[in-house]
């Protein structure tokens, strides 16, 4: 190997000395032909065009990602959005309603901001090209928008149309108000409050985390600190505006305000043959009455105020059938609300013997009296089952279910068995059972008159005491007061006399008996005066009772006459009230005037009689004002409270509607009284008619009288504006002109609006911000390139004119002069342009041109490129001081040449080497700026070796005729030649053979070098991953506090899961168990907001389905949902007396049929698990397995339900469907929330757990899905530091194997390519370890430049170690003499490099400073430390021996005269090989 080296050695040199003669021969063809090559490359650079997509540019391409990235382009991504994010002033608070103020502000003026764009007539405002989550046909849906304001009424600003807007501002009036004076930011937001209130129009859940930033809480769950917020607002990309247009929306006069509707937008009295007026209603009406759209608990409000009357609409089955979205969240929403289900208008299904269902009809046979008996065994297992049986529960509710079918209730059912079908009826809520109140009524027996009918009641009802007093309680008892019931209140035979044989008393004495046992109460003996009677006897009475009764109220405000007329009154309502006139139907008068009279007659001596019915209706408004007054009391507690509200107002209705306060006790204060008008005030002030409460005439007079308003004349209002839709067909092109054009339109303006605020500071970033950021750091800083260019010309000039190869300062005359050096400095601004010419060229194949190209290239070129030229120079300076007497310009280049060539061959071979292998990289930016600073070392290599030669060789012709350099001052003249030092650094190199002659001095260099290394090594364990947006762009630019602000208050994405490739009608199982998988498994994800996906909204309209009859049991499986597999459905929400109790859980349990009955869509594994509680006695019941349509028909309904409001709505923005396809699903995506993902280390761990567990997942094993997870902020963006350590590890150690062999051609020794190769490995250890130490972070840029500076390394002790090998004497002779020939060079080259790229160190991006100034000079510094210092005093010590190449090649030689001219090389590589 050592002879292979020698041989290549003396072989370059030959091809040296050949293209030295060449040169030598042409000077001016050559390097005038060369120039005239690198002009015509450099005309490429008129074929490129910047790249300024931030995706393009900085997203790993080496993985699938990419891939990833184009197929949810190509199928989800129709938005770019706008993001505002507000801090407080100084001395301010967020928390507070001033800050809130200035949002609203904020926000309203971006909705309202207008620009024009050329060629449109029409001003364009966000509303017009704004993304909409629920995209429907309709323009004026709500544009999405995440913001604080979503908590609160005034999120309505997101509403297309404002006011006019009638049908979804409303959704926002149920919302509490920020500015309401019950609210307080301090007491009442808290984390609870945000969970429920903090929410989108459409109801779907947004953690609070990403828009609330920064913040912290009270242990009660107040938030007690917040540092930011956060607004966001979208529009449509240019693809999507170009499909949909720009949409417009006049709002036109509606006529009249609309007559009244009910809640299902219907005016009054429908019927089932015209339900056409719910077309207009949407599911997002039952949002006003804060009903959730999901499977959770639901307000007093929402169940008694909404979900009931809409349960007994007559058109609700019509609805349900029709609408799909509110068949499935109406299903579950009255399941929570303990209402029964809607039954279907026309149900599709029919039930089968089989206990399933099918679409074909069918009618049970009524069963004998034999096959019911059959049956009825089985019924047995109900009294186990209701007692606390499970199992036997259910074959219960089976038997029960087809014995009640079957007609065996009604015609085989003793009273024991109807009371228990009763019992178990309840308790198997999804079976159809009937119990005996369904079965048609006997024939009624005929009776001559009501007497032979009451005589004919009374023997039953005989009958049916004897048995209760036998001991049949329960049952007889039942029966016994239902009877009695009928005796007295319905046929009042009681009134009839003696020939009935009713014994009153008896009658009477069983009425607390009914109550206790039999639950049946009835009012006791009823009076025996028919109605028409009593109003036929209490007319006149009434006439002369209330004109009197009217006078004494009347003299009592007015102080006149008062005891006459109370006298007269007294007299009047005395037989008015014997007569029980107050119970008269229709009334005459009210009961409370007058129990008001016989309370002020009492007073005045006269007792007026009062009937049973005032009494009864005094003790009903007792218990309700007791309700009342506890509903109002926690009312008042939670002023926040909406649904606690409601329930006071709803409590406080029938006491206002009987006038109540009027009845009951008060004290002199009239507490009660005013207490109630309070309250009844309160509510009617909140404006919704179902939540009036009537005053009083008792009440009104006390209230105080309100402030009369100025009288004005109202203008005319409309309840509902009519929309009138427009769309504005636009291309492609179009449509990204006129959205950048309104991003910057508010850009422009927004620092202008921000100034006006007083407690919130406004950064703010636009769809175009980065690209625009981008844009003007690729405009090539060119100010600064001449800079640049000018300091290495001028450094270049000053070391030629006064360094010692000249003599005495000023002295002209000696070669290499000041010409030649600056003109090579010249021509390296040549090969640059070449260079970047090239990369234009090679455009085609990939490279872009980037701001790095731009603003770094040109100075790294220069620095690079004018190492060599100094190189060259020290070897041309030796040359000419060793040149003998009549030695030529040519005999002085070739021996120059015979040296420099493998120097400059060797640092560009190896600095290639590293530069292209920085093209390894997977980042398309950095890869490119790669490539182009190795088109610039190419570029520079052929300038080296083709016209500095030429250069040098005039530049030698001169100095040998004793001619002037035109840059040097003729101050003397020229030196004897045996006066001029061969060498650059002479008082270097004395320093350096006083070092390297010193033990000692070498061992305390050493020790110095070891500390340093300790401590660059030090500091790998700090070094920290990422490249963060404000460490790019400028501090003062509006993208710098938009960046720092978010880094620090934010660490929440949205992270969609995208599958395609996969037959999803029969993978629903492996689907829902990867979205489980993935959000209670991967590291950050939100377990409690789950996933959002096409397959939960499905599979829940599916079941809503089934719930109404429209789809079959028979079409359905069953599929195991790991979601459900651990809930409770026993402990979550139920609420009530003992939810966990084994009457309730059971109840639970069984209402989901098709888990507790073994049909034919249900194999007995696939049922509910129904268990008690170790040590308890409460129960579990976990029902895991959810219905789903067959394969066959999974997408049958799909177009339906993808028109079926909200739930489709937002489903067809999670899916594709197939290409024609209207039916079948192409790709799904299914979207989670990662929070608190702050440093690039926790978004990686994010990043590889979730990997692995989507290719551990069951869809993709086994099904061969393709599913990937992505974002462009999580994932895009920091795919690149997913395996950084290891490709940086991996490419340096590439790198340091390269230039080992590269090194051991030219440095003609195997030891010391060793040695200089463990210096360059420690050389990238210090280099790792000063990432931290300077601030910076590990980054594809710093990867890249780590593995740059592996060609500069080599460059710096190459030399030096080559220099050394071809040295005399001992080791430290030969050491000094190394860094006296070429440490001139080293240091040479240093500093010009370090003045080429100084002037990026004035850049005008801090992301350039840092990045590429600051770890340039830090691998100057560290190459030039280890190739001056370190190199040499190890090479002192442990160097190997000089090698003898003049020796070699005179061998060789006299071999090749030996053979007969022959060249005997080839026999001395094959023998050395």
């Amino acid at each position: 190997m050592f002879r292979i080296s020698l041989t290549i050695e003396a072989g370059l040199q030959r091809a040296f000395s050949g293209l030295a003669r060449t040169t030598a021969a042409r000077p001016l063809l050559l390097s005038l032909s060369t120039m005239v090559v690198l002009v015509a490359l450099g005309f490429g650079v008129f074929n490129v065009e910047v790249e300024t997509d931030v995706l393009k540019l900085w997203v790993d391409d080496s993985t699938s990602l990419v891939n990833d990235m184009e197929f949810y382009e190509d199928n989800y991504a129709t938005s770019r959005t706008d993001s505002f994010l507000l801090t407080a002033k100084p001395g301010k608070s967020l928390l507070s309603k001033k800050a809130f103020d200035e949002l609203s502000d904020l926000q309203a003026w971006i909705n309202a901001l207008e620009y024009s764009h050329p060629g449109f007539a029409r001003p364009i405002r966000l509303e017009n090209l704004c993304y909409k989550v629920v995209d429907a046909e309709e323009n004026y849906a709500p544009c999405f928008q995440i913001s604080p304001l979503d908590c609160f009424k005034e999120g309505v600003l997101s509403v297309v149309g404002g006011a006019n807007n009638t049908q979804y501002t409303e959704l926002y009036d149920p919302r509490l108000s920020y500015n309401d004076p019950s609210f307080n930011f301090a007491a009442n937001f808290s984390r609870k409050y945000m969970k429920s209130s903090c929410n989108p129009w459409y109801n779907v859940g947004v953690p609070y985390r990403l828009i609330f930033g920064g913040t912290s809480f009270e242990p009660d769950g107040t938030m007690s600190g917040l540092r930011a917020m956060r607004t966001v607002m979208a529009t449509f990309d240019e693809s999507r505006l170009a499909k949909v247009g720009m949409r417009y929306t006049d709002w036109l006069p509606g006529g009249s305000a609309d007559a009244p509707t009910d809640v299902l937008l219907c005016s009054a009295g429908p019927t089932l043959e015209d339900c056409s007026c719910t077309h207009k209603f949407s599911i997002v009406e039952a949002v006003k009455y804060t009903c959730k759209p999901a499977d959770v608990e639901q307000t007093e409000q929402c169940c008694q105020q909404f979900m009931k009357p809409v349960q007994e609409h007559p058109c609700a089955g019509y609805l349900f059938n029709r609408d799909p979205d509110v068949n499935t969240i109406g299903t579950f929403v009255l399941k929570r609300c303990g209402l029964p289900p809607v039954k279907p208008f026309k149900a599709r299904c029919s039930k089968h013997a089989d206990g399933e269902t099918y679409p074909t009809p069918f009618t049970f046979p009524v069963l004998n009296s034999t096959q019911c008996g059959a049956i009825s065994a089985g019924i047995g297992a109900c009294v186990a089952g209701i007692g606390g049986n499970y199992p036997q529960a259910v074959n219960c509710c089976v038997n029960l279910e087809k014995f009640s079918q079957g007609g065996c209730v009604c015609s085989n059912c003793d009273a024991t068995c109807g009371m228990m079908v009763d019992q178990a009826k309840s308790l198997c809520g999804g079976y159809q059972i009937e119990n005996k109140s369904s079965c048609p009524a006997p024939p009624a027996p005929v009776y001559a008159n009501t007497t032979e009918a009451c005589a004919a009641k009374y023997v039953t009802f005989l009958t049916q005491i004897g048995k209760y007093n036998a001991g049949e309680e329960l049952s007889a008892g039942i029966a016994m007061c239902a009877t009695a019931v009928a005796l007295d209140v319905t046929d009042k035979c009681h009134c009839l006399g003696a020939a009935t044989g009713v014994n009153v008393t008896m009658l009477a004495s069983i009425n607390g008996a009914c109550a206790a046992k039999g639950g049946t109460t009835y009012a006791g003996l009823a009076e025996c005066v028919a109605p028409s009677s009593l109003t036929a006897t209490c007319t006149p009475l009434f006439a002369d009772y209330g004109p009197k009764c009217t006078a004494a109220a009347a003299a009592r405000v007015t102080g006149v006459d008062v005891v006459s007329t109370a006298t007269a009154c007294c007299a009047a309502a005395v037989p008015f009230g014997s007569s029980n006139c107050s119970c008269a139907s229709p009334p005459l008068g009210t009961m409370d005037s007058f129990y008001q009279v016989a309370t002020g007659c009492a007073a005045l001596g006269v007792t007026v009689p009062v009937p049973a019915c005032v009494t009864a209706q005094i003790q009903t408004c007792g218990v309700n004002a007791a309700e009342m007054s506890t509903k109002c009391t926690a009312a008042v507690a939670a002023p926040t409270d909406l649904v606690a509200g409601a329930a006071c107002c709803t409590a406080a209705q029938p006491v206002g509607a009987a006038n109540c306060p009027c009845m009951l006790p008060d004290n002199v204060d009239n507490t009660l009284k005013l207490t109630f008008g309070t309250i009844a005030t309160r509510c009617n002030s909140v404006g919704v008619a179902a939540l009036a409460v009537n005053i009083p005439s008792c009440v009104a007079t006390l209230m105080p009288s309100p402030v009369p308003a100025t009288p004005t004349t109202p203008a005319p209002t409309q309840l509902y504006q009519i929309p009138r839709d427009k769309n504005v067909a636009v291309t492609e092109v179009q449509a990204l002109a006129i959205i950048k054009g309104w991003e910057k339109a508010w850009l422009d303006a927004i620092p202008a609006k921000a100034a006006t605020y007083t407690h919130i500071d406004v950064a703010y970033i636009a769809g175009r911000s980065l690209e625009d950021t981008i844009k003007e750091a690729s405009q090539g800083a060119y100010a600064l390139i001449a800079v640049g260019y000018v300091l290495v010309v001028s450094y270049i000039a000053l070391f030629f004119m006064f360094s010692s190869t000249n003599g005495a300062c000023g002295v002209n005359g000696s070669a290499p002069g000041v010409a030649s050096g600056v003109a090579a400095a010249l021509v390296i601004m040549l090969a640059t342009l070449s260079a970047l010419g090239i990369s234009g060229l090679l455009v085609s194949a990939g490279v872009l041109f980037t701001a790095l190209t731009l603003q770094v290239v040109p100075f790294l070129a220069l620095g690079l490129g004018i190492n060599d030229y100094f190189v060259m120079a020290n070897y041309v300076a030796a040359a000419v001081a060793a040149a003998a007497e009549g030695d030529t310009a040519t005999d002085v280049l070739i021996r120059a040449m015979k040296l420099a060539g493998g120097s400059i061959t060797l640092s560009s071979v190896t600095n290639l080497a590293a530069f292209l292998l920085g093209a390894i990289t997977p980042i398309p930016a950095i890869r490119n700026f790669s490539i182009q600073v190795a088109m610039t070392v190419i570029c520079n290599y052929a300038v080296a070796l083709l016209v500095y030669p030429s250069l040098l060789y005039f530049d030698i012709k001169r100095h040998l005729a004793g001619g002037r350099d035109c840059f040097v001052l003729p101050i003397k003249t020229q030196q004897p030649a045996e006066e001029r030092s061969p060498s650059s650094f002479s008082s270097a190199g004395g320093l350096a053979r006083v070092v390297l002659s010193s033990l000692p001095l070498r061992m305390l260099v050493l020790a110095a070098y070891a500390g340093f290394f300790a401590f660059c090594a030090s500091g790998i364990s700090r070094v920290k991953l990422g490249l963060d947006l404000q460490d790019v762009v400028p501090d003062d630019d509006y993208l710098h506090a938009y960046a720092t602000r978010t880094i620090n208050n934010y660490g929440t994405y949205g992270v969609y899961v995208v599958t395609e490739g996969v037959a999803f009608e029969s993978t629903m199982e492996e689907q829902r168990a990867l979205e489980h998988a993935f959000a209670s498994t991967v590291p950050s994800v939100d377990v409690l907001e789950q996933s959002v996906n096409y397959a939960r909204y499905y599979t829940e309209n599916t079941e809503g389905m089934y719930s109404s009859g429209l789809v079959c049991s028979s079409e359905l499986d069953l599929y195991r949902d790991k979601w459900k597999e651990d809930l409770d459905l026993c402990g979550v929400n139920l609420g009530g007396v003992d939810p966990n109790g084994y009457r309730n859980c059971a109840k639970t349990c069984l209402a989901h049929k098709i888990q507790s009955y073994a049909g034919a869509a249900n194999s007995n594994s696939k049922r509910c698990v129904f268990a008690a509680m170790k040590n308890s006695t409460q129960y579990t019941c976990k029902c895991p397995y959810r219905a789903i349509v067959k394969p066959a028909n999974f997408t049958a309904g799909f177009p339906t339900f993808l028109r079926s409001g909200i739930r489709g709505s937002v489903s067809n923005a999670l899916l594709t469907l197939a290409p024609g396809s209207a039916t079948t699903i192409g790709s799904s995506r299914s979207l989670y929330y990662v929070n608190d993902v702050f440093d690039v280390e926790a978004k990686v761990a994010h990043i590889k757990a979730a990997r692995e567990v989507i290719a551990k997942s069951a869809l993709v094993k086994d099904k061969g899905a393709n599913v990937f997870a992505f974002d462009y902020s999580l994932y895009a963006l920091n795919e690149q530091y997913v395996n950084i350590e290891e490709t940086t590890m991996f490419a340096l150690g590439m790198s340091l194997i390269a230039a080992f062999f590269c090194m051991l051609v030219f440095i003609l020794h195997p030891g010391t390519c060793l040695i200089v190769t463990a210096l360059i490995a420690l050389v990238e250890v210090e280099l790792y370890g000063l990432i931290a130490w300077s601030g910076l972070k590990l980054n594809a840029v710093v990867m890249v430049n780590l593995i740059m500076s592996m060609g500069i390394a080599v460059e710096f002790l190459s030399h030096i170690a080559r220099a050394f090998m071809l040295a005399r004497g001992t080791r430290s002779e030969r050491a000094a003499h190394a860094v006296n020939t070429l440490g001139s060079a080293t240091v040479n080259g240093t500093l010009t490099t370090f003045l080429g790229i100084l002037p990026i160190a004035f850049s005008y991006y801090t992301y350039f400073v840092n990045y590429f100034f600051l770890q340039y000079v830090l691998i100057l510094a560290v190459c030039l430390l280890q190739g001056v210092v370190v190199l040499p005093v190890v090479l002192s010590l442990v160097g190997p021996d000089a090698v003898d190449l003049a020796g070699y090649m005179e061998e060789e030689e006299e071999k090749r005269i030996s053979t007969g001219g022959k060249s005997p090389v080839a026999k001395v590589v094959g023998t050395a090989i």
